[in-house]
């Protein structure tokens, strides 16, 4: 397979998942590793870009074109989720279903979770 082709399906991808996690309000982890991936090449310019882009991602290439199996293992050792909850029941009751949490207020209620969100931690630096 092309290398350059592959990169190139990567950096799309890659630019789908900032897309998608800065308009989703719910995922503020995976902006945080989109903001730390991005701080060493925050202000450089296109080419220098593409060429520091594609060096911290040679490890994640290597992997997709199979020469690299052992970086693959050690990928798979590093997946990690978090469970977050989604929307919460107010002392259990039916009427009060779809209370959702949206500010650091404390309640003195009990409140429930009804249902959870799982965020799949996968990491964004391959080299």
């Amino acid at each position: 397979m092309n290398t350059k082709y592959l990169l190139q399906k990567i950096y799309e991808a890659y630019r789908k998942f900032k897309n998608y996690s800065y308009y989703d309000s719910a995922s503020l982890f995976s902006r945080k590793h989109v903001a730390d991936f991005e701080e060493e090449l925050y202000g450089l310019k296109k080419s220098q870009f593409k060429k520091r882009f594609s060096e911290k991602l040679n490890g994640l290439l290597e992997v997709l074109l199979g020469t690299n199996e052992q970086h693959f293992h050690q990928l798979l050792d590093e997946i990690d989720f978090c469970i977050l909850p989604k929307s919460m029941q107010k002392d259990g009751s039916q009427e009060d279903k779809g209370i959702k949490l949206i500010s650091n207020h404390i309640q003195k209620e009990n409140l429930e979770i009804d249902s959870t969100t799982y965020l799949l931690m996968l990491q964004l630096k391959y080299s």
